[in-house]
């Protein structure tokens, strides 16, 4: 098996690609599959949604500036925020 992002050789037990650190996902594409992607990053225990989609609001220089230079481990997507309330 391959890994899909980076195309590097791994085990059949691998959860995680050991170059680039994707996820492996053998599941196929289900409606509750594409469900949980979508609304898992609003309810899990590490999410910082809301305290983005607050700051977004009170301070979007600060959330954009660090979101673009790297910082994204502590900040919800911002694009994806605003996507999500497009709808």
């Amino acid at each position: 098996m391959n890994c899909k992002s980076c195309n590097i050789v791994l085990s059949s037990n691998s959860n995680f690609c050991s170059n680039c650190g994707s996820k492996i996902v053998d599941d196929r594409l289900s409606l509750k599959g594409t469900w949980e992607e979508f609304i898992g990053p609003f309810f899990s225990w590490d999410n910082n949604f809301w305290r983005t989609f607050f700051d977004l609001f009170s301070k979007p220089k600060d959330v954009l500036e660090a979101y673009i230079s790297g910082a994204r481990k502590n900040i919800f997507n911002p694009f994806r925020i605003l996507f999500y309330m497009q709808l």
